[in-house]
């Protein structure tokens, strides 16, 4: 939705464009956070020099890769030592309250790294990775941007980022995971629970946008929220007006046959091309469990599937 509709129905359910009352919703404008994240991200590449146990950080992501918009988030990647990386994290998020006022966080530590997510007033979002210099050695040039060095690491990487190759895999499971979810449709229907349907028409859709980054693994370097951008135009036009379901059971039936019959072709080709087998008999038991519930014609189509 673009934002000038979302202004719009925004207007119109408020009932005008008078300016809102303290403490509820504003228009939206376009860039809205481009100018609090770039005065962000300035602050940051000054002030981030004090913090203490750090190599060198770097921007990553779609800012990374030179193909950041006014929408982009903050991606940083830090190299740090692995005694150093707990620290860091709380050094992190005290240096970037020190910029802004911060109303979400959220951080994971693993050995060896950790991971730092941060929203702003502004709704700036502002992630950060700390990795030790040994995992840093599998990065290359052209996905970094660098911020800060203490330690001269950039220049050892690879140029270019080896493509990701396809896992045939990946593809199986996606398709898999999309006849689970097709199959279950039948329960929601038995119990009369078109929110659970519905449900089910989102996870469709998730699965068929699963498929597309295990077929073009290298559109999710960029981050999630790059997958229409960074997937080739055809294969982005196939997920464009994928359909979303509505409020009855019959809509949204209709809507999971539609996905289905868009999906599953299209990816018995692509799991073919690759060699990645084809779960024949999960079809079959698929078709088989929907009768009944969906209508025959479409339960006879999806049996032809498997052969």
């Amino acid at each position: 939705m673009g934002l000038a509709l979302v202004e719009g129905v925004f207007n119109s359910q408020v009932g005008g464009t008078e300016a809102p009352e303290e403490g509820s919703c504003a228009t939206l404008e376009i860039g809205m956070t481009s100018a609090p994240r770039k005065a962000l991200q300035d602050s940051l590449s000054v002030n981030a020099k004090t913090l203490e146990g750090l190599h060198g950080l770097y921007l990553g992501g779609s800012f990374g890769r030179g193909v950041e918009d006014d929408w982009s988030d903050l991606d940083y990647v830090a190299v740090a030592e692995p005694e150093q990386i707990a620290d860091l994290v709380n050094r992190w998020i005290a240096l970037v309250s020190e910029q802004t006022e911060i109303v979400y966080t959220a951080k994971r530590l693993l050995p060896g790294t950790a991971l730092v997510n941060l929203i702003t007033r502004d709704w700036v979002r502002c992630d950060l990775f700390i990795e030790t210099s040994e995992r840093f050695k599998n990065r290359a040039q052209d996905g970094l941007l660098v911020v800060l060095e203490h330690t001269p690491l950039y220049t050892t990487l690879p140029v270019k980022t080896t493509p990701p190759e396809i896992k045939p895999d990946a593809l199986t499971a996606a398709v898999e995971g999309f006849l689970r979810v097709l199959g279950l449709s039948h329960l929601a229907y038995q119990r009369d629970d078109p929110f659970t349907a519905q449900w089910g028409v989102a996870l469709l859709r998730d699965q068929i946008r699963i498929f597309n980054l295990a077929l073009v693994p290298s559109a999710g370097l960029a981050g999630a929220l790059s997958l229409m951008r960074e997937l080739p135009k055809d294969r982005a036009a196939r997920l464009e007006d994928l359909p979303v379901g509505g409020a009855d059971m019959a809509t949204i039936l209709k809507a999971q046959v539609d996905l289905a019959q868009r999906f599953l072709p299209d990816a018995r080709v692509q799991c073919d091309h690759v060699g990645a087998r084809w779960p024949n008999d999960f079809v079959t038991a698929t078709s088989g469990v929907l009768r009944g519930v969906m209508d025959e014609t479409f339960c006879d189509w999806l049996a032809r599937q498997a052969g």
